[in-house]
């Protein structure tokens, strides 16, 4: 159930205008459809970064591949969505990528469905100790918050990041204003309620 706050806050290579669903800039710059109605070219923002300050690059969706694909992740799912979905994912340049899926589909599919994210290849090492070494790692992010502490069945505590990279960028500025977000594990849903009823949490 925590993985929804993982993925909103990691960017794809574009975002979804919340009114007019056109296409919008958001890890990638620019973007041009291939005549094969498969493949889609990116150039990535040579601006962004992780938040431990490293460059994202044509690298990071290329190990995403590698990643998704190997059975030291243990997560069949994931095996078989980068394996059948993604055919494939090549570099052109530090800064600009092609991926092309498994399927003919309209433009705003494309993008959709075959806009993958990337995976930090320097932060990785994938072995057959990963999900021992890494499980409880904290992993660098490309969007504004970082989890910054983790308390066991208690809670997960999300931080701003110093110096986001996309903070004056034209979709991201004026958003994502808080400092810290607190994601409490309350396990009893009538008690996680009470507690929302009180003003104890701002979400339920």
């Amino acid at each position: 159930s925590f993985a929804g706050f993982l993925r909103a806050n990691a960017l794809g290579l574009v975002s979804f205008h919340p009114d007019t669903r056109e296409p919008i800039p958001s890890l990638a710059t620019h973007w041009a459809f291939a005549d094969d109605g498969r493949t889609v070219y990116y150039r990535l923002d040579p601006e962004a970064r992780w938040s431990d300050g490293e460059p994202v690059i044509a690298d990071d969706y290329l190990f995403t591949i590698e990643f998704m694909r190997s059975k030291y992740i243990v997560a069949p799912w994931y095996n078989n969505h980068y394996s059948t979905v993604i055919e494939s994912v090549r570099r052109i340049d530090d800064h600009t990528i092609a991926v092309t899926g498994a399927h003919v589909k309209p433009r705003e599919e494309l993008l959709y469905e075959y806009g993958i994210r990337p995976t930090p290849a320097h932060f990785h090492k994938l072995d057959e100790h990963w999900v021992r070494a890494y499980n409880w790692k904290i992993e660098p992010t490309t969007g504004p918050y970082q989890i910054a502490e983790i308390r066991k069945g208690k809670y997960i505590e999300f931080e701003k990041v110093d110096n986001w990279w996309g903070q004056n960028r034209r979709y991201h500025r004026n958003r994502y204003n808080v400092q810290y977000v607190r994601v409490k594990v309350i396990r009893d849903i009538n008690i996680a309620h009470q507690h929302f009823l009180k003003g104890n949490l701002d979400s339920f």
